[in-house]
């Protein structure tokens, strides 16, 4: 009579039955992972909008703007450390970036000739805008991105004024002031979490889809979220911000969920 040969199966303890180990593993893993989405339901309210905002807006790899060129008007970049410093010599001047985003911990800072005097930095690269760190100005900052512009959880804006904007504004209407009109075709939103502050002047926030979650303070100036492709900024006047264009139903939206104090 042939016998047939021993299973190893039979031989070896680890078919038998689940290590112990790698059960105990297991079990805690599956653990672990019920308990993390039961805390991403429970607390969804919190960390959706950020975890969402993050996919949207990808950490940049510098932790300040780079490939600064100066294109109107007189100023100089400089870094040191963690911070770097636009020293601005005309009352107006314009800066295009390869990159605009500011990480934690990171500071660039503007130093304008007065209050009054404004900068216009024009992002080219493919990069949204994503402020984690700190800008501060004495005068008006104007961020042009039309890949999308967010302020973080972290993010504090200093300045005496501050626009935001993926719609774009030509270099003559900047530089001559007076009424500015912005314009384009993106459909990247601008989104703060964090603190905007405008110390002398406007916090406005324009593109396509806008959110506030944040803080905006402009206890000297008007704060507004103005959700369009073509929109009016008016030097003077009691109304002062027009959407002009791309404001109909569903195509554009302004959320506001955040706190806004402001003059006007």
């Amino acid at each position: 009579m042939t016998s047939s040969p021993p299973s190893r199966r039979s031989e070896n303890p680890l078919f038998e039955r689940e290590n112990p180990t790698r059960s105990s593993r297991k079990q805690t893993g599956s653990l672990a992972a019920r308990r993390f989405i039961f805390l991403l339901f429970r607390w969804r309210g919190w960390i959706a909008l950020p975890l969402l905002v993050s996919l949207c807006f990808p950490f940049s790899l510098y932790a300040n703007p780079s490939g600064g060129l100066v294109t109107a008007g007189q100023a100089t970049i400089s870094s040191h450390g963690s911070t770097l410093t636009v020293n601005q010599l005309t009352d107006r001047a314009i800066l295009h970036w390869q990159d605009f985003s500011i990480a934690a911990g990171e500071t660039t800072t503007f130093i304008q000739p007065s209050a009054g005097s404004a900068a216009l930095n024009r992002v080219f690269g493919s990069n949204p805008s994503a402020i984690h760190g700190t800008l501060s100005s004495n005068g008006q900052i104007f961020l042009i991105n039309p890949n999308g512009i967010l302020v973080g959880p972290t993010g504090v804006v200093d300045t005496g004024g501050f626009l935001a904007s993926t719609l774009d504004i030509s270099d003559e209407n900047f530089l001559s002031g007076g009424d500015l009109r912005f314009k384009g075709n993106s459909d990247a939103s601008v989104v703060n979490l964090g603190k905007i502050s405008a110390s002398s002047s406007d916090v406005i926030l324009i593109a396509r889809t806008v959110e506030n979650h944040g803080e905006i303070h402009a206890p000297n100036g008007t704060a507004a979220l103005a959700a369009g492709s073509e929109v009016l900024v008016k030097a003077s006047g009691e109304e002062r911000i027009f959407v002009e264009a791309g404001n109909a139903e569903g195509a554009s939206k302004a959320t506001q969920a955040g706190l806004i104090a402001a003059a006007t």
